[in-house]
């Protein structure tokens, strides 16, 4: 399977979901690590995108080429991975994207040509997962929180929450480095689940969790085939597939 992991990082500070006000996100950077699971390239292959000097945030003209890659990947066979990319990465590009890219095109890929890992899990106990747990479960490094600044100071607790105020700062070197490992990391986790079926993790309360997953999915083939929950009765706000799915591809006329 010829997978292109995508991940991508904002210039704003983000207090709103699709469909709020303050949505969309300008986009400052983004990342494609290439690789195929099947005949594993010696070093994926990664690309990057990102705002030019004039500016912070990236233009509509270059989301546009972001765009076109995606589209172009998939053509040649690729299927996006991603951890939680229906409710952000795709919906950020798609609503960035000036109108000769209409966004119901990024969004019909998202939902027929990309595997969004943390959906897996979702899908089936109605709560999210974050990538990091994803990580550790399956014994491998988790995400990257140790970078160096311009000026040697060091930052051990960085995140994504960090990202748009340093890249706004010009540090775009350690914001980059963080992006890469974002994109690396889940190649390493797709083959964990292509190996072993299974996604794993411990639980806030220190119990060891485990659930069964047939494959790397993409959403559309996770939406149909995955079980429901057993029992969400002890949960207040439990996500339902059916108004997520909805919420996120609600300008998809069909699925």
């Amino acid at each position: 399977m010829k997978l292109a992991s995508f991940d991508l990082e904002i210039s704003d500070t983000l207090l709103s979901g699709p469909g709020e006000d303050g949505w969309p996100p300008h986009i400052s950077c983004a990342a494609i690590a290439l690789d195929d699971l099947d005949n594993p390239f010696p070093h994926p292959d990664v690309m990057f995108f990102q705002s030019g000097p004039e500016s912070d945030s990236m233009t509509a003209s270059e989301v546009d080429s972001l765009a076109m890659v995606i589209m172009n990947l998939v053509a040649d066979g690729y299927k996006f991975l991603t951890w939680n990319g229906v409710s952000f990465d795709f919906q950020v590009v798609a609503d960035n994207c000036s109108p000769r890219f209409p966004s119901e095109t990024i969004l019909s890929i998202a939902w027929r040509h990309h595997i969004d890992m943390m959906l897996l899990v979702t899908f089936q106990t109605g709560y999210r997962l974050g990538l990091d747990a994803a990580l550790k479960g399956a014994h491998l490094e988790g995400k990257k929180h140790n970078v160096t600044l311009k000026d040697g100071t060091p930052i051990t607790d960085m995140s994504g929450i960090k990202a748009p105020e340093l890249w706004c700062a010009g540090e775009h070197a350690a914001v980059l480095e963080y992006l890469t490992d974002d994109v690396l990391q889940p190649l390493k986790l797709a083959e964990y689940i292509q190996n072993n079926n299974r996604i794993c993790w411990t639980s806030k309360k220190g119990s060891w969790m485990s659930i069964p997953v047939p494959g790397l999915m993409t959403v559309e083939e996770a939406y149909n085939q995955l079980h429901e929950p057993a029992d969400i009765s002890w949960m207040t706000d439990p996500i339902l597939r059916e108004p997520y799915i909805q919420k996120y591809f609600r300008k998809l006329e069909k699925l």
